[in-house]
């Protein structure tokens, strides 16, 4: 699906992002593109965000203040399968945050520059990867 289409499936996406700004550029062009968004605040609501639903994506801003990698090892260390419906994106010079959630299973990782050119397309893809 190019960017330029409707999303024709029903998949929530949780928004762990504490930038505002972000977030509400984020979730605008998502909902533009049809899909549905949630803010998640914290690791336990992550979890049980992408434990509700198969049908569900959750992207991590891997600046976010609230971002507990520890947390998340612990909880998500019993549903490693969880992980494959996560994407988060990081600045390109803090290479260590993208190295931090590649040790828990995460591999849809960007950098905040090609993740903002086009979340839709990324999140779609990831969609994808998980039907």
């Amino acid at each position: 699906m190019s960017s330029n289409q409707k999303n024709d499936t029903n998949v929530d996406i949780g928004l762990w992002i504490d930038n505002l700004m972000d977030r509400v550029r984020i979730e605008e062009h998502l909902k533009r593109k049809g899909f549905s968004c949630e803010k998640i605040a914290e690791v336990h609501a992550a979890f049980q965000f992408l434990q509700s639903n198969s049908d569900t994506i959750l992207i991590i801003d891997l600046q976010n203040g609230s971002l507990d990698f520890e947390k998340m090892r612990q909880l998500f260390g019993t549903r490693p399968e969880l992980m494959k419906r996560i994407g988060s994106y990081f600045p390109h010079v803090q290479i260590h945050l993208k190295q931090k959630m590649q040790q828990l299973g995460v591999t849809q990782l960007f950098p905040r520059s090609m993740f903002f050119a086009d979340s839709a397309a990324i999140v779609q893809k990831i969609v994808e990867e998980n039907a």
